[in-house]
């Protein structure tokens, strides 16, 4: 949402993101919020953001409102070295990751630790590990 509001904001381009994320928008099966992104130009290049959000029923009070992410996005103006890496094929990550991992313990385990992910961000469906990556 930030960067979108950022593209609009600043025109195409390249775009960098600083979020920090307070609190996490879970939603309920059939639950409705209203989610509004705040965005507030600083100069020509920077603005800061807040991601914010209440129950659809609720009173619209300052009270009811959540902030969940707040930061900056910014658009760099001057042309910088390209930030991007040489594709790798999945084979040469197979490779490197020879370990095949089970994905429903990785599930259980991020569940463990709070994060509850819904089954549309359960997209994982194979799990490689090898020294210092997955």
């Amino acid at each position: 949402m930030a960067l979108a509001a950022s593209t609009e904001l600043f025109g195409s381009g390249r775009h960098s993101i600083q979020a920090d994320f307070a609190e996490a928008m879970i939603l309920q099966n059939d639950e409705a919020r209203t989610v509004q992104l705040v965005l507030t130009p600083e100069d020509d290049d920077h603005a800061t953001f807040q991601v914010i959000s209440c129950s659809a029923g609720a009173q619209h009070d300052s009270t009811a409102w959540i902030a969940h992410a707040t930061g900056k996005v910014s658009i760099a103006k001057s042309a910088s070295p390209s930030l991007e890496t040489a594709p790798v094929s999945l084979s040469e990550l197979q490779t490197r990751c020879p370990d095949e991992l089970a994905v429903t313990p990785h599930y259980q385990r991020l569940r463990e630790l709070g994060l509850q992910l819904g089954p549309s961000f359960n997209g994982i469906t194979k799990l490689w590990r090898g020294r210092d990556e997955v």
